[in-house]
């Protein structure tokens, strides 16, 4: 099968490997239009429950993760000068930049065709060269408000206003700070 992947964020490239891995004949390509640095957000955090099953699908990728990963089994909320500390959760965060070069590195390492720093300005040209395309153009994406008939997206916004901040500072826990907005 000839698969083109329009997106090389987490999702794109954990799917072109994932599709590769499971059978090396599959063509796989990933277009993505920015580089691999321009990563939008600068962390990433897993549940332990996910890193199960991202670790059952690929356990190499998930070690490469470990290394570079931050760990925390307790969640500290502090709000009106209290802090509440809930242990026994596990979660697991490195940055967004890392991630990605991970799952480029394992995209390479199975033969999958990275085509970073290329939009693909006519995804009908596309689909009629391959077997299957994928959307995994992000929040934005390009593809679904093309498709949008088809596709039927809905948004649902939600008034919930949050924030992640970025410190050299380390956390014993993973934290939480709520400050009242009224």
């Amino acid at each position: 099968m000839n698969v083109a992947c329009i997106g090389g964020g987490p999702a794109g490239l954990f799917f072109a490997a994932l599709l590769k891995r499971a059978d090396p004949r599959h063509q796989v390509t990933v277009y993505e239009r920015n580089q691999l640095d321009d990563t939008f957000g600068f962390g990433v955090v897993f549940s332990d429950a996910t890193e199960d099953a991202l670790r059952d699908a690929d356990p190499e990728v998930t070690a490469a993760m470990a290394a570079q990963s931050h760990r925390w089994d307790d969640i500290e909320i502090h709000y009106k000068g209290a802090t509440l500390v809930s242990g026994g959760h596990g979660f697991s965060g490195l940055s967004r930049r890392a991630l990605l070069q991970i799952l480029a590195a394992r995209c390479r390492a199975v033969g999958v065709r990275l085509c970073i720093g290329r939009e693909v300005q006519d995804v009908e040209a596309l689909r009629s060269e391959v077997d299957l395309v994928l959307a995994a153009d992000g929040v934005n994406s390009q593809v679904r408000e093309r498709y949008r008939e088809a596709f039927e997206p809905t948004v649902d916004t939600r008034p919930n206003p949050f924030v992640w901040l970025g410190t050299t500072r380390p956390f014993p826990a993973f934290t939480f700070h709520f400050k009242p907005t009224e």
